[in-house]
This record gives C-alpha cells, structure tokens and sequence, in this order.
C-alpha cells in the first residue's frame, strides 16, 4: 500500500487470490505464537516493561492491524466472493487463534509477576490501567481455574465465535429482494422508482437493504409494505435462527462455568449498570413512561388509517400492523409538522453534505481533511482521506469512505480500525480507519440524494471514525473505540446533535442542481419535526433491549416467539408468521449481546 503511514497492505482486494488470504494469515498465526513462548520463557527475576508489557503490546498490535485488513474488512467489502468466502474463515481461525492468546495462562502469571514486582504507581498511568485490565481479562476468562475448567471455556469461546462468523456472513451474504409492479409500488417517488433494477417480466428489485426503506414510508398500497415487511423480518430465518440459538447456549454455559448465572449478568458486572436486574427495572420504568406519547401517536395513526380506507373504499380493521408503523410515522411527520422529506432530498446530495460534514469537523475538532486520489482501495467507489492538524499540518492519521451497497457487502453501517493508533517508541503510529454505509447510490441524472435521517446516521458514524483519529492512548488496547462499553457510542450520539441546528445544516445542503440554499421553511419544519413519533421510535429500542437482556439471561431460548411476545409487550403490535426479526439482528453477534 502506498504511503509510509498507511498499514503495509495492499487493500485492492480486487488483485487478490485465496492464497493471498490463507497463506499469511497461518504465517501470522505461527509467528505470534512464536513471540508468546519468547514472552512466557522470560524469567521471572528478568521481567521488565521491554521484555514482558512492551512485547505484548507490539505483537497485540501487529495481530489486530493483520487481523482488521486481512480477514475483517475483505469479509465485508471485497467485490469477488471467493476472496470474502476466504477472508471469513480466515477471520475464524484468526478469532480462534486469539481466544487461544486469550486463555494463555503462561502470560497472565508474568503479568501477575510483573505487577508484583513493580511499583505501578511509578508507571505512565496509562501503563499500570493496561497492566491491570490484562489481568481483569485474564480473570474474567478463567485464567485462575484449573486445566480442565479452561479448556472447557476455550472450546465454548471458541465454537461461539465460530457461529458469530458464520451468522454475519449469512446477512452480509443474503440477497432479498421482492419484486413489484409500478401500481404496486404507488406513492413511492418516481426517482426512486427508476433506480431500481427490473425482472425480466419489468417489474422492480425491492431488497431488504436500508435504501430500500422509503418503500415502507411512502407505499400507499398495504400490501406491497405487508410483503416488504415479512421479506425483511425474515431475512436469514433459516440460516441464522439455529446459529443465534445455539450461541445464545453456549454463552449461557461460558458465564456458568466462570461461576455467574447468566450471560447477561457476566456482561453487565463491569458496566454502570453492574446487574441485569438495573437493566431490566430502568427498561421497564422507560417502557411505561413512554406508553402515553405512543398512545397520542397511535391514535393519530389509526385516524389516518381510517380516513385513507374510507377514501380507497375498503374495510378499516382499526389495527396498526408492523408493516403500518413506517408508513402512518412518515405521514405524521408530514401532516402535523409539514415535513416533506422527498423535497429535503434534493437538498443532500452527498458530496455537498461530505463537504459540509467535514467543515462541522474541521471546526470543532481542529483538523483539516483532503482526500487521496490513486490510492489502493477495494471498490472505484471508495475513497481515501489524509487527516491533519489545522494549524501545524502535523499528520493524524487516514480514513476511507466506503459508502454504497452492493452484493456481499456488510448490509448495515459501521466504523472499523484498520490500525488502532498507539505509542511505539518515540513516535506515535497513526490511526487508520474504515466506514462501511449503505446509502442511497447515484443514478443516471442525479448524485446520490440523502434523506435527514441519513444524514444523521453519515454524521453519526463519522463520529466513530473522529473518534478512531483523535484519540492518542499509548496501547491499542484502549485506542479509538476500543474503550469502556457504556461509552462507546457516546461521542457519536453527542455530535449527531448538530444535524439539527440550522448553522450546520446550511453548511451540509444545497440543490443538486444548482446548490441554492435550503429554504427557511423546509429547514424551520425539520427542526420542529424532531420529537416526532418519539414514543414507537423509543419503545422499539426498548423492545430491542428487553429481548436481548431475556434471551442472554436463560440458558436456551426460542427466539422467534420472544421476540414476539416482547415486541408485543412492549408496542402492543402483532409480529408477522414466519418471521425472525434475531435472525438478522447483527448486535447480537457483533459484541453488543446482554
């Protein structure tokens, strides 16, 4: 890869075969078990920072840059599917190998040597922080127990990362699509119409993919969001239904045998919230305060239920079904608060928010962006960006943007380190980081259009990506978003905010057309429109939280019909037949279970 402060990777993934995979990942794999045994043969009378802390952090670093641009980020983004097929299982016997590091009670006695032998308080605070997290770790993972106890967790750990692997590449991998007539599609923008690719009968690709979402807020025909509904609310059923289900087991039997009730009360023991019990209770007191506003909203949705059926001459069943809620929420925001987002679109094209975006950052955070054109990227569609200090020039480090859909892809948005930034001698080694979208793709005649909300998700995300550049911690272990859990998404959602304040908007928007300004009552609507249809929008996240904190607190669970009471606990709607909403809920497979 071109540029000394890059990663030493080639990310053209286009030019790469399997071997180019497998072949280094076991090269890796062998040569850092290597330096472990040099690390666990120090003596204990010879341990030092160099010899025992310094090594660790080195080679903890060279496994999660391989590890990031190797096998993670070719799983997810590269074009050719024998070389994602390839990067997935090397990222499984990557994870394999790291949970065999993990469990390596050799190096957790020299770090317990070396705390006892070392006054802590004389070390750079972060230090002693890294010398006592290790040793949390190593606690926390069974590192005290007996062989045969640590073993048993090894293989658990094991087999559960093997299934999260082979459930997100299962999403990443699915292809949805239904397909529809034009008069089936009725209501949907004609822009949006004509981007959709046609069977060869002529009617139109709808996937399950979030651009494909303005079908479920504008669909006037009941029918086609009642398809759409189930297609998405079924995605990966059959697949990933036994694959969430058995690891959901054998979390519950790793949080045993370490000595805890459950999955969930093992994972909340280090958070704010220290047991499942304070979950459960602050998510039960939302729910309730939160049943007032949903009923205001309800009751406006049924009413335009109603007047629509009366106008259409068909029978009004006095119900909100799942596939109504997109659709009555976006004609809220229109009618009560004169919102028109197909109008705000026009006012988003995403080079003229990128701009804007970056400007926001610039400002607030004193930096300066540029992008890198003839760098190595994976996709014509990716771009490279050079980070900088606004007033000295110094460089910070480099990010991609990675922003459309296309077949194998990630199907959501993320943020992910491709070098965590960290202190290596007297230099600092730069971070380096990814965002994965899928927005909205240009057409023929128009660049990609945003929607406000897609607007707040690019912000969003790039916080993460800020997040990744600023931060200055001297290991990876603590670098970017590699920090305590409760804390993780709370920049983000701090900087989200100024996708609301005028200022900023007016820096993000302009016509594609002709870039005028966004008209001060289309601005003035937006703004006020914020808090609107707050009460299902939280109590959805609600949802989401009660069934993840039931499912990681029983030793086996039926998936489905959890997420069907809870949901209808909580909202008062009806799931679909046959649907799996935990089939493609990818935070329970990526990090975020419990």
């Amino acid at each position: 890869m071109a540029g000394s402060n890059l990663p030493e990777f080639c990310l053209d993934y286009r030019k790469y075969t399997v071997e180019m995979i497998s072949e280094p990942t076991a090269a890796i794999i062998k040569k850092v078990r290597k330096q472990m045994d040099e690390v666990a043969s120090v003596p204990d009378d010879q341990l030092t920072y160099e010899s025992v802390i310094g090594r660790l952090a080195d080679i903890e670093t060279e496994l999660d840059t391989f590890t990031s641009c190797q096998a993670r980020l070719p799983a997810a983004a590269a074009t050719d599917k024998a070389v994602r097929d390839a990067a997935s299982e090397a990222e499984k016997q990557l994870e394999k190998f790291s949970i065999e590091l993990s469990m390596r009670k050799d190096i957790f006695d020299k770090l317990v040597a070396y705390r006892d032998q070392t006054d802590l308080g004389s070390l750079h605070p972060q230090t002693k922080r890294y010398v006592e997290k290790r040793i949390q770790r190593g606690k926390r993972n069974g590192l005290h127990l007996d062989r045969a106890t640590r073993d048993k967790l090894q293989d658990l750990r094991t087999r559960i990362s093997e299934l999260t692997i082979e459930y997100m590449k299962n999403c990443n991998e699915d292809d949805t699509w239904v397909p529809f007539t034009d008069a089936e599609l009725a209501g949907v923008p004609d822009t949006f119409l004509q981007s959709l690719e046609k069977t060869d009968d002529g009617r139109r690709k709808v996937t399950v993919l979030a651009p494909h979402f303005i079908v479920l807020k504008k669909c006037s025909v009941a029918e086609t969001r009642r398809k759409l509904t189930h297609a998405r609310a079924a995605k990966c059923m059959k697949s990933n239904t036994p694959l969430i289900e058995e690891f959901v087991q054998y979390f519950h039997q790793l949080a045993n045998v370490l000595g805890y009730p459950t999955n969930a009360h093992y994972k909340t023991e280090i958070k704010m919230s220290k047991t499942p019990e304070t979950v459960s209770a602050f998510l039960s007191d939302l729910k309730e305060k939160l049943q007032p506003l949903w009923a205001e909203e309800r009751r406006l949705f049924l009413q335009y239920k109603e007047e629509e059926c009366a106008a259409a001459g068909v029978p009004f069943d006095g119900q909100i079904h799942v596939w109504d809620v997109s659709y009555y929420s976006a004609m809220a925001e229109e009618r009560k608060y004169a919102v028109n987002h197909e109008a705000l679109r026009d006012y988003f094209p995403v080079d003229r928010v990128t701009r804007g975006m970056f400007q926001i950052y610039e400002r607030l955070l004193g930096l300066r962006f540029s992008e890198q054109p003839g760098a190595e990227v994976w996709h014509e569609d990716v771009k490279l960006y050079r980070v900088q200090e606004a007033d000295s020039g110094q460089l910070t480090g480099y990010f991609y943007l990675d922003l459309y859909p296309r077949d194998g892809k990630y199907d959501h948005f993320c943020v992910d380190s491709l070098r965590t930034g960290r202190q290596r001698g007297d230099h600092y080694e730069l971070p380096v980081c990814v965002m994965l979208a899928n927005f909205p793709k240009p057409t023929a005649d128009k660049p990609a259009l945003f929607s406000h909300e897609e607007v707040e998700t690019f912000f969003h995300e790039f916080g993460h990506a800020m997040h990744c550049i600023c931060s200055r911690a001297r290991y990876t272990m603590f670098a970017g978003t590699s920090v305590e859990g409760d804390f993780v998404e709370a920049p983000s959602q701090m900087l989200e905010n100024w996708v609301w304040e005028p200022e900023p908007l007016a820096l993000m928007s302009g016509h594609y057309k002709d870039g005028s300004p966004l008209p001060a009552d289309l601005l003035e609507t937006l703004v006020r429109s914020r808090q609107a249809n707050s009460g299902i929008f939280n109590l959805r996240q609600v949802a989401l939280s009660m069934f993840d904190q039931i499912i990681f607190s029983q030793p086996q669970s039926d998936t489905a019909e959890i997420f069907r009471q809870v949901y209808k606990d909580v909202t008062g709607i009806d799931t679909m037949p046959d649907t799996n909403f935990a089939a493609s809920f990818g935070h329970m497979a990526g990090g975020y279970d419990a």
